[in-house]
């Protein structure tokens, strides 16, 4: 059984679940198909082929190749996945023994994101919502509070754009936001703001040990982008207010260069390819530093408190519904 469902910009047809739930235009063809394949041996090897992509720390994560056959994305002890030379098609092949609930968070995040930067498409690590007529974005690493920040948002009345990757098209004057994720996924010590958001019978536990719930979303394609935030936990207690940085170009750019979705490229023209799209990205985008008091809980009033600080006076309660 295999859905269709529209993420970043693609029509994708996939035989393992998204948990995702937004459709596709009637009559659209699938950009991409994500097929399952038989499984495979576990290795500790590199795929055959030129490396893009790497990233180890204490174990082997992930490998990223090109070959004459199209591309390969080893996630060591989770999956293979083969992808043809157009990128319209991939086949995951599950590692025998390995956490098959892992495949769908692969198959829905970090495959995609992989896909979009070889087709070399503007990508943030963030998560986004639409406020008023406009996106307000929070960027970061992984645990910096992107996920956590739109929840609070959310729960201000504002409509889910994406979650972890946001995709922009930066052909046009204002850059402008495709729709992503339609779940937040949130690590265990924030997962109690689900249970303000929608309650805890909406929520699912995830293979990555994270809480995903399922706000109210976005659904206008191609919102412009009004500003970005990187969010500073401050674990002090005496911190009970937000404090809003604005950045200039220069570094915001040396900032949000630190957060790309993929850790690990390789591959010199990709990562020209991005430094290009942030630098042109944040001389048309105002970039700002938050820092917010550690919670939960969170004061009251800290999504109101972020958006007047970055300039959007608009209540979150007019976003699209």
């Amino acid at each position: 059984m295999s859905e269709l469902v529209r993420l970043y910009g693609m029509n994708i047809r996939t035989e393992i679940p998204t948990h995702q739930h937004r459709p596709v235009p009637p009559g659209a063809r699938p950009d991409l198909e994500i097929n399952l394949g038989p499984p495979v041996p576990a290795t500790d090897a590199a795929p055959p082929g030129k490396v893009l992509l790497d990233l180890r720390g204490n174990q082997q994560y992930y490998t990223g190749t090109q070959h004459e056959d199209g591309f390969s994305l080893r996630f060591h002890g989770t999956c293979d996945i083969e992808i043809d030379s157009g990128l319209g098609r991939a086949v995951v092949h599950p590692v025998t023994g390995g956490e098959s609930g892992m495949l769908s968070v692969l198959a829905g995040g970090t495959l995609l994101a992989f896909v979009l930067g070889l087709r070399r498409a503007p990508v943030l690590h963030a998560s986004a919502v639409h406020v008023g007529d406009e996106v307000l974005a929070f960027a970061g690493a992984s645990g910096m509070g992107k996920s956590t920040m739109a929840t609070l948002q959310c729960a201000d009345g504002a409509a889910l754009v994406t979650d972890d990757l946001l995709r922009l098209d930066l052909t046009t004057r204002r850059p402008l936001c495709s729709l992503g994720a339609t779940e937040l996924r949130l690590r265990r010590p924030a997962a109690q703001l689900a249970d303000v958001q929608v309650g805890a019978g909406r929520q699912r536990a995830t293979a990555d040990d994270r809480n995903a719930f399922a706000p109210r979303t976005a659904t206008t394609e191609s919102l412009p982008l009004a500003t970005i935030v990187v969010p500073v936990i401050d674990r002090d207690p005496a911190r009970t207010a937000v404090r809003i940085e604005s950045l200039a170009p220069l570094d915001a750019l040396l900032l949000l260069t630190r957060f790309p979705r993929l850790l690990g490229w390789r591959s010199p023209a990709i990562l020209r390819d991005q430094l290009d799209q942030i630098g042109d990205l944040v001389e048309r985008v105002p970039v700002h530093v938050a820092v917010v008091p550690a919670g939960p809980p969170f004061p009251s009033g800290l999504a109101g408190a972020v958006r007047d600080g970055v300039g959007l006076a608009a209540s979150a309660s007019t976003a699209a519904r």
